[in-house]
């Protein structure tokens, strides 16, 4: 039992929310952990949308806020009291994109990305096109989608080599079992 170590001179309680990479939901349990549980450090939400709803309202508070997987280059000014452990956007984009510049297997890559991901392209697009190859189909879902057959079908029409992906790590699960099921037998990449 932590509390009868006199020894220690910090207790720390964990209270977890879901906000379920929802920017509103991130929104709603910062303000429930906050006003209902007086946290004083808020670890997470993981994406950067939810980062960009509820980081803003942290920072006003006072509230320090640690971002594990949130890449948004957006989340560098948000605050003072806003940290994010992953790398942004920026410094991450050009390295994948030559990467899989590299490794395709044609010219045309296609992609499917989480609505945040249009930030990531910025760069990506530029750095793969220095390298000859270009971006065929762009298919952008939201963040509470589970069903990508449709964006598949597409792709899958086209008889692609290469596809590129971001999504959160359950989508991604999602998104090569139907392709799979959908017998789309390609490259994929992920971040």
């Amino acid at each position: 039992d932590l509390e009868s170590k006199s020894n220690l001179k910090y207790h720390l309680d964990f209270i977890i929310d879901d906000s379920q990479y929802v920017p509103a939901a991130a929104v709603t349990a910062f303000h429930k952990l906050r006003n209902m549980n007086k946290i004083d450090f808020f670890v997470g939400p993981y994406g950067s949308a939810e980062v960009l709803a509820a980081g803003p309202i942290a920072d006003k508070a006072g509230v320090i806020m640690i971002a594990p997987g949130a890449q948004s280059d957006d989340i560098t000014g948000l605050g003072k009291h806003i940290f994010r452990l992953a790398h942004n956007f920026a410094q991450e984009a050009p390295v994948f994109a030559q990467f899989i510049a590299t490794n395709m297997s044609s010219g045309t890559l296609h992609v499917i990305g989480i609505s945040i991901a249009q930030a990531y392209f910025k760069t990506f697009r530029s750095v793969l096109e220095s390298k000859g190859k270009k971006i065929g189909i762009y298919e952008e879902f939201d963040p509470t989608t589970t069903d990508f057959r449709s964006y598949l079908m597409k792709i899958k029409a086209r008889n692609p080599t290469d596809i590129f992906f971001v999504a959160t790590p359950v989508q991604a699960g999602m998104l090569l079992k139907q392709a799979n099921e959908l017998g789309l037998h390609a490259q994929f990449y992920n971040i």
